[in-house]
């Protein structure tokens, strides 16, 4: 059995709190579908991935990913957790002020889904180039996630920290594939235009 402490000195505060809205000067970045930006011409800069943990749909084991990255991290724990596992508060702890629990203060149906909600809004609002990662394995989160893409929000669900998109390589296409695409549209007008026989 996994030992309970108190909350650690990682940030904390109650839902009901006001956010701080601190003004941040707008960087012009170009940001891919991957949580990264391109270089820019004023420095190089990296999208901020702001990690939602909905921790009591699901208890991530790979939070120490996070050590070393452009990550900000929200763990939202229901009104029933009032003490996390060791383990947590250490994943958690070398984050410093890039890591924060929200602690609800009422139960209720969806109430922490709604938070998470909230929170996207207000931080989207304060970083747009930001992209959203909610764990959970709640697929009632997928609605908001596909009406914050038709907003440009980047944003998506994983069931754990592994699947995010910045820890996915990206890799080149293959030769014959790139082959295969060049051509398709020529032979596909071929076949239309008569030229070519199958």
């Amino acid at each position: 059995m996994k030992s309970l402490v108190a909350l650690p000195r990682v940030g904390f505060h109650r839902a009901r709190a006001a956010s701080k809205r601190g003004s941040k000067s707008a960087a012009a970045v170009r940001p891919n579908e991957y949580g990264q930006s391109s270089p820019v011409a004023n420095g190089e800069k990296m999208r901020t991935n702001v990690i939602l943990v909905d921790y009591e749909n699901v208890q991530p084991k790979d939070l120490a990913l996070l050590k070393e990255g452009p990550f900000k991290v929200k763990v939202f724990l229901g009104p029933t957790q009032s003490k996390v596992p060791v383990a947590l508060a250490s994943a958690l702890q070398p984050l410093g002020s890039n890591a924060e629990y929200v602690e609800l203060e009422s139960a209720g149906n969806n109430a922490l889904d709604f938070h998470i909600a909230y929170y996207i809004g207000i931080l989207s609002s304060e970083d747009p180039a930001a992209f959203f990662h909610i764990i959970s394995k709640d697929t009632g989160f997928d609605s908001l996630i596909q009406h914050l893409k038709g907003k440009k929000i980047f944003a998506q669900r994983s069931t754990c920290i592994a699947d995010i998109p910045y820890f996915k390589p990206t890799f080149p296409e293959m030769p014959e594939a790139q082959i295969n695409r060049s051509l398709t549209p020529r032979c596909h007008n071929m076949v239309f235009s008569g030229r070519l026989e199958i």
